[in-house]
């Protein structure tokens, strides 16, 4: 084979070679004295020596919850043997060998690597997976549907605790909102989530809870006395055109504007701070004439 030298003196045979591997040696003994020529067959196996890895490498290096990873040798030499890796120490548990190995990281681990042949064994190299907590979050509401003055105040429970907490309103977080309570009131009406993430990176979303308004024939006027102004609510189909009219207490008709509502509760503004002080009468009317509810207000200077 090439690379290989073989000198056969007194008897002795001296192979030569810097190629690793496994040889095939006859050795043939010509024919003297009438004895025929005499043949003998041996292997010799060549080992080479392995150089240490001067490093391992993993897919990820850090995981929320268990998960798997690729580990990888970078540098040295594999000479005649295998790469082999531990968990625990170098040369602790062994978890597999190969160049690469797949495994599953159940806690935060370190994995150790090295070559291991008949000439020598290797210092190791090392790469530490680190599992991470995945925290959980869930939501409960004091109420799924509110009116004006009655709002629902959501709380979330978090693990681990203190974890931060971001609010989401449909798809859009709510902005200026921290902590592990919400208050939603009749402008808020929607499906909420909260979702927590950790230092490391690690996310959970929340159930969902919804808010929704509560139907009542109520009309709610507040504040209530007032200087003059003041808010009117009622409870309707969105897309309504209603009138809020003000009567004084000589039922004499001091103010009416429409208004287009587009939520159940739709905000109308009145200001009637040039109007005397004394009692009212708040009336919403629809664009049919029809009374929808009436409250009694007090204007006061």
């Amino acid at each position: 084979p090439a690379g290989l030298t073989i000198n056969a003196t007194s008897g002795d045979i001296n192979v030569t070679t810097s190629t690793p591997g496994t040889y095939t040696v006859t050795y043939t003994m010509a024919a003297t004295g009438g004895c025929p020529v005499q043949t003998a067959t041996t292997s010799v196996t060549i080992n080479a020596p392995s150089v240490a890895p001067t490093g391992a490498t993993a897919t990820q290096t850090s995981l929320c919850g268990p998960g798997s990873v690729t580990l990888s040798v970078t540098g040295g030499t594999l000479g005649s043997g295998t790469w082999r890796w531990y968990s625990g120490s170098c040369g602790g548990t062994l978890v597999g060998t190969g160049a690469t190995l797949n495994v599953t990281v159940n806690s935060t681990t370190t994995y150790f690597v090295r070559a291991e042949g008949p000439c020598n064994t290797t210092a190791c190299a090392s790469v530490t997976v680190t599992v991470n907590t995945v925290p959980t979050v869930s939501i409960v509401t004091s109420a799924t549907t509110i009116k004006p003055g009655q709002p629902a105040i959501l709380t979330a429970t978090v693990s681990p605790s203190g974890t931060p907490v971001q609010w989401y309103k449909g798809a859009v977080a709510v902005p200026g909102v921290t902590g592990t309570t919400l208050t939603a009131g009749v402008t808020d009406y929607g499906t909420y989530t909260a979702r927590a993430t950790t230092g490391a990176g690690c996310t959970a979303l929340s159930n969902a809870v919804t808010i929704t308004a509560e139907a009542t024939s109520t009309v709610f006027v507040y504040p209530n006395p007032s200087a003059g102004r003041f808010q009117v609510r009622v409870y309707n189909a969105p897309g309504k055109l209603l009138y809020v009219q003000v009567y004084n207490s000589f039922k004499q008709r001091v103010y009416q504007q429409k208004h287009p509502t587009s939520a159940p509760y739709t905000r109308m503004d009145v200001d009637l701070r040039n109007a005397a002080s004394g009692n009212y009468v708040v009336k919403v009317v629809d664009s049919d004439g029809t009374v929808i509810g009436a409250d009694h207000l007090i204007i006061v200077r």
